[in-house]
């Protein structure tokens, strides 16, 4: 009698039990629902699920985190495109988020602000930074406040 579990038998299974894998985790119960399918027991359904992880885990590189990342794009932009066009707007939005975590699009902005201490007179410093006030609350995105045009202080070295 020839063996029971071949090489294209045993790839067969792997690829049932991997796509159901992909819907979540297997329960006990499910697991023996494979063995009896398969006419295995639930340990090898067990290790069978611990090859498959292995292989996810060894398939997780850089370069094909990137072509994963932008093979999603691809889908996620023509899923989009379809729902556009079958009325599901909803599921066009949820595809757009997609792409917007995909991208980073949705991270907050990183504004980077380099700023040098001057130890000059006090008074000259404050008019240098209300002239520069605007052009930064500009950037920030925020209101302009009214600013005093002139700025008396009594400054004496080594106060």
């Amino acid at each position: 009698m020839g063996r029971k579990n071949t090489k294209a038998l045993v790839a067969t299974r792997r690829a049932a039990i991997e796509q159901r894998m992909m819907v979540g985790p297997l329960s006990w119960r499910d697991q023996l629902a494979f063995s009896a399918k398969w006419e295995i027991t639930p340990r090898m359904v067990r290790m069978d699920m611990a090859v498959i992880a292995k292989g996810w885990r060894e398939g997780v590189e850089a370069d094909k985190v990137i072509d994963h990342r932008a093979r999603l794009l691809a889908e996620s932009h023509a899923l989009k495109q379809l729902c556009l066009v079958g009325g599901k707007e909803g599921t066009a939005l949820r595809c757009l988020e997609f792409q917007a975590q995909l991208t980073g699009a949705n991270s907050p902005l990183e504004v980077n602000v380099s700023h040098s201490v001057d130890r000059g007179d006090p008074a000259q410093v404050a008019a240098r930074v209300i002239k520069a006030l605007p052009m930064a609350c500009q950037v920030l995105g925020l209101p302009v406040p009214e600013l005093p045009e002139v700025i008396d202080a009594d400054y004496q070295e080594g106060e």
